[in-house]
């Protein structure tokens, strides 16, 4: 949310801005100056002057707008500073931007940062917009100021004058509508009384010698949690302390930021209305994310069109009963479509069928699902597991290991009449974003039709732009019976999943036989068209096909013993650390990221799996190899103990 201005005499119409800045268009008038947009031709950044030296010459902060250039012209000195293209106030009017209370907790803890940083350089700030950046300097902020002798002793010597402001600010962000607005100042007052109660002597000091020559109303204080109900005590607290009527009670800056309101601090939230390649902690550091939720938020971190249709269809009708609507309920419902297709349509005796699947897979925690699991950790305790399905062969009791186009061969000529599916994941994700030979999948297919079996894709990961093709399965050609989609579905806003398949295939199951609550309801069917119209509108097949090639190409270029292999398609990647070459693990290597900026995830001790948003640009993703790279380098120098978070995780452990 940043630009910049120049002011100038209001009486000149004309302002002479130095050559290598281009005057594009008049954009407000200040009390001394009128402000012009421009560009900086060289560079092509817009920007703007202004006349407030002094000041921001020795301010220097994230939530303070930032002095860029200084020039003069004759007689006028002008600035060039960040242009803020939009304020809280827009965004409060913007009725299609949704905020939750952690979005305003973000805000008010910005504002009050950059006004604490103001008010201990002894600056005073007197009219607060409510921006990110305090951007306003304009009657007498600096005791220095030559208007400041005309203020009162409470404007000159006292900063609460800022923190009504900032209250009001904090108010109407909860109400998304202006809180104590008033014409005059007469207005103004009977506005704030009428909603605070007509301040006694004792709350106002010196009201009553003011009321002596101006009548006001009686009005009794209204609780603010009557009008402010969703807002939490602290918030209300918080509240109640910004718009204290005596000056000299009012919470200062740093006493509103030691507030318990503020106790867990939220994401600070981007003010760019944008599709996000990055996260932020509770703490305020951001991260750029090549986890990216498993590949949920393919279209990057709530993307406001994906975003917007969730919004829009919750105006209207938000439950309508039917299907599915989670990842794992679309692996369920594929395991008993394909059941039932096996009884209707291939004939095999009732209770008998089989579905198989292979070693190392990862398809969901549901029971029907964990019983195809081979992770201990996932069936621990769970048991007993539901039979005929999963990756062993019920006679010879050998396993299906992925990518063994043998162990799948002699399995169905074991038991090819009675198996009905094989749920297959193209690239397996968890177990380290395992890529099968070329043409496997094919051939998978290939001998699943020779023994009249159905093929189940599982693309809920590997689906919709993540590999560089719009469903993985199309790197070998084929069009599996059944497929899985869920995560990117719905860009990571709204649970959603899908089930694929042909109609000889899919009204094996009539109305009545299958189905849940929330499945098919009008708000996941609406995120869903939207995420897939971004896929498309943003061509992510594309950018995932030719960034992920770059991206590979990068980190095969690092020099590090550490790294053993570097496999993936599109952005669905992996590092293979040679743990031989060095005594730190993959975990211990993502921490060292983590701290770097660089969120990523080890899967099976020794393999860090990146898969960044594919919405990332080529600079962002150039960046992240380079943090990889520095940290590969560096760890292998660094003991345990200097690993950031290492010892902490220890002890989460119980070690």
């Amino acid at each position: 949310m940043s630009e910049k201005l120049s002011i100038q005499p209001p009486e000149d119409e004309e302002l002479q801005i130095e050559s290598k800045y281009t005057k594009e268009k008049k954009i407000g008038e200040g009390t001394y100056a009128k402000l012009v947009q421009t560009e900086i031709g060289f560079q092509g950044i817009e920007l703007s002057a202004v006349r407030e030296v002094k000041v921001l010459r020795e301010l220097r902060h994230p939530n303070i707008i930032e002095l860029i250039d200084i020039y003069s012209h004759q007689t006028n000195l002008q600035l060039v500073l960040e242009y803020l293209d939009s304020d809280l106030e827009m965004i409060i009017k913007d009725e299609s931007l949704v905020f939750v209370s952690a979005d305003i907790k973000s805000w008010m803890l910005m504002t009050l940062r950059g006004l604490e940083h103001c008010h201990r350089n002894w600056i005073l700030h007197l009219g607060k917009d409510g921006q990110l950046k305090i951007a306003d300097f304009g009657l007498a902020r600096d005791f220095s100021d030559p208007h400041v002798k005309n203020m009162s002793p409470q404007v000159v010597t006292s900063y609460a004058v800022d923190i009504w402001a900032v209250g009001c600010i904090f108010a109407e962000l909860m109400l998304r509508t202006p809180y104590l607005p008033g014409e005059t100042d007469i207005g103004q007052l009977e506005t704030i009384f009428s909603a605070l109660g007509t301040p006694t002597e004792d709350e106002w000091p010196g009201f009553t010698e003011l009321s002596n020559n101006v009548r006001f109303q009686k009005y009794a204080r209204t609780p603010l949690k009557q009008l402010f109900t969703a807002a939490g005590n602290d918030a209300i607290d918080l509240l109640e302390k910004l718009l204290v009527y005596d000056p000299n009670k009012r919470i200062t800056a740093r006493e509103a930021l030691n507030h318990s309101y503020f106790r867990n601090k939220p994401r600070p939230t981007p003010p760019e209305n944008l599709p996000r390649a990055y996260v932020w902690d509770p703490e305020g550091n951001k991260y750029m994310d090549f986890l990216c939720a498993y590949s949920a938020v393919n279209q990057g971190h709530c993307h406001p069109k994906i975003v917007k249709a969730l919004c829009d269809q919750a105006q209207k009708l938000t439950l309508s009963s039917r299907a599915f609507y989670n990842d794992v309920f679309a692996v369920e419902t594929g395991i008993k479509l394909a059941r039932k297709w096996g009884y209707l349509k291939k004939g095999i005796p009732e209770n008998m069928a089989i579905i198989l699947s292979c070693t190392n897979n990862f398809h969901g925690r549901t029971m029907a699902v964990i019983s195809m699991s081979n992770d201990s950790d996932s069936r621990t305790g769970f048991g007993p597991f539901m039979p005929r399905i999963g990756s062993t062969c019920p006679v010879t009791g050998r396993s299906i290991q992925f990518n063994s186009l043998k162990d799948l061969e002699e399995t169905l000529e074991k038991h090819g009449p009675q198996v009905a599916g094989f749920l297959v994941e193209p690239i397996q994700g968890e177990s380290g974003i395992n890529v099968p030979d070329n043409n496997y999948l094919k051939k998978c297919y290939e001998l699943c039709k020779k023994h009249n079996v159905l093929l189940i894709a599982d693309e809920i990961q590997t689906g919709l732009a993540r590999t560089g093709k719009m469903l993985c399965q199309e790197h070998d050609g084929i069009k599996a019976d059944i497929t899985l989609l869920g995560k990117a579905l719905s860009g990571g806003v709204y649970p959603v999943s899908a089930v694929l398949a042909d109609k000889e295939v899919m009204l094996c199951i009539k109305p009545g036989e299958h189905g849940s609550t929330y499945g098919g309801n009008p708000l996941g069917c609406a995120v869903a068209i939207a995420a897939l119209e971004v896929i498309k509108e943003e061509n992510l097949v594309e950018r995932s096909a030719t960034l992920g090639e770059k991206f590979r190409q990068a980190l095969r270029k690092i020099d590090s013993p550490l790294i053993q292999t570097v496999r993936g398609r599109g952005l669905l990647n992996a590092l293979v650390i040679d743990e031989t070459k060095s005594n730190k693990t993959a975990w211990q290597i993502c921490l060292l990221l983590k701290s770097r900026g660089l969120l990523a995830k080890p899967t099976h001790q020794n393999i860090i799996r990146l898969a960044p948003t594919l919405n990332i640009t080529e600079e962002e993703l150039m960046e992240g190899v380079k943090i990889i790279e520095n940290s590969l380098y560096d760890i292998v120098k660094m003991k345990d103990e200097d690993i950031p978070g290492y010892l902490e995780d220890l002890k989460l452990q119980g070690h």
